[in-house]
């Protein structure tokens, strides 16, 4: 998934994208509420790095999807918690440092979902 954020314009590898997307899912359906924040955490990233390597409907419906994983990911990760320092810290990432490294032009998805990210104290 690194030569998404790397080289974006060479869109996501499909089948490892739904494989990954159905282990999240499958976590997701865990009944530990922890598990199911870093599915949903995963299934934000996967589909940020989808919103970079497509156009058109399918872009705007992998950011919907982003943000909605987000969301939930708000909704079962305690407040102050490593999850949500940790997933906080990844999508910064995404919206700074991969945007200097890989000379991204629009981090908006990043953003926006920092936006739904409560900031860590820490």
């Amino acid at each position: 998934m690194l030569g998404c954020v790397l080289k974006p314009e060479a869109g996501v590898e499909d089948d490892r994208w739904i494989l990954a997307r159905l282990l999240a899912r499958q976590e997701a359906k865990r009944e530990d509420s922890i598990r199911q924040a870093w599915a949903h955490g995963s299934l934000v990233e996967l589909y940020l790095l989808k919103w970079l390597g497509t156009e058109g409907e399918e872009r705007q419906e992998a950011a919907t999807r982003a943000r909605e994983h987000a969301g939930q990911f708000v909704d079962r990760a305690p407040d102050g918690s490593f999850e949500l320092l940790s997933t906080w810290r990844q999508v910064l990432r995404y919206s700074e440092f991969f945007k200097l490294i890989a000379g991204w032009a629009d981090v908006s998805l990043a953003e926006e979902i920092l936006e739904i990210l409560p900031e860590p104290e820490n």
